[in-house]
């Protein structure tokens, strides 16, 4: 598991490689972008690690969020039967809405960060 001082060694790696990044001569802002949303998950990993959760409590937050995230995904096609104005639209447009509506990109973004600290 993760500990504090080695997501700030983590951090400063990354600051360092996102200062040399930004200037050669292959910068793209989907790159920085991306540089930055990972500062971002480092940053809500230490936040959390000072709460000073035990390994086993973080390994069942990350079992109980992937069964959530499969529970999900398994009830697309349920929802989109039971919702009549759905039932004439694109599957890709009613995914969308119903992964919106579900909250898919924070139980995704939860796993991720929950990897990480396990990592």
């Amino acid at each position: 598991m993760k500990t504090k001082a080695s997501i700030l060694q983590d951090i400063k790696q990354l600051t360092k490689y996102s200062k040399d990044y930004e200037d050669s001569d292959s910068w793209t802002a989907s790159g920085s972008n991306k540089i930055q949303n990972t500062l971002k998950l480092y940053r809500k990993a230490i936040i959390y690690l000072e709460t000073n959760p035990r390994q086993e409590f973080v390994e069942s937050q990350l079992v109980s969020s992937e069964k959530r995230l499969q529970d999900i995904v398994d009830g697309f096609s349920l929802w989109k039967k039971a919702t009549p104005q759905m039932s004439g639209m694109d599957e890709k447009k009613a995914k969308q809405i119903y992964n919106a509506q579900m909250g898919v990109k924070a139980v995704k973004t939860q796993i991720l960060n929950l990897k990480y600290i396990l990592s």
